[in-house]
């Protein structure tokens, strides 16, 4: 079949049976497919976590935040984030470290707790995890927990934040 022909500005459109998908080659040969947007599924948003209310105690100090799944909820992580500053005219770098757990018994029970992620600041004051659709999907029952676990091994106290971001 031979080449169409054409000079100037001239658009090429195709549609379907129905009018509805129109197929548009744009006079620099680019292709444009035109749909109507799909309408967002309903979700609830979240971003879960925070600041910690005091310094994480030096040399081994913990702090926990859980986010507890609500019952029949189909949670998505999206993000996980951690940062952190010595919040003193400090030469001692930040050395700490913010653990991801899946509790299915609930906040700060280990029984059955799997390993998510975790994220070490050495040196470095801010890090996010992000990912993929799918990857991290938990439903809950209204006891199953997303504990974020801070332990601080720097000289000094450490003020940090951690977040996880995610919908359900």
């Amino acid at each position: 079949m031979a080449d169409i022909v054409r000079s100037g500005d001239l658009d090429v459109r195709v549609v379907d049976a129905t009018n509805q998908y129109p197929l548009i080659v744009n006079s620099n040969g680019s292709i444009n497919v035109v749909t109507t947007p799909g309408t967002p599924p309903s979700v609830t948003r979240v971003s879960a976590g925070g600041v910690t209310a005091t310094n994480v105690t030096k040399l081994g100090g913990t702090n926990t935040f859980g986010y507890t799944i609500p019952n029949g909820a189909v949670f998505n992580v999206q993000s996980f984030e951690f940062g952190g500053y010595v919040p003193v005219n400090s030469a001692n770098p930040i050395n700490a470290k913010c653990v991801f757990y899946y509790r299915p018994n609930g906040t700060g029970n280990v029984t059955g707790q799997v390993l998510v992620d975790i994220i070490y600041l050495n040196s470095t004051s801010f890090f996010r995890e992000v990912y993929e659709t799918g990857l991290y999907v938990y439903t809950g029952d209204g006891t199953r927990a997303l504990d974020l676990v801070i332990t601080n091994w720097s000289k000094d106290d450490l003020e940090a934040s951690r977040f996880l971001i995610g919908y359900y």
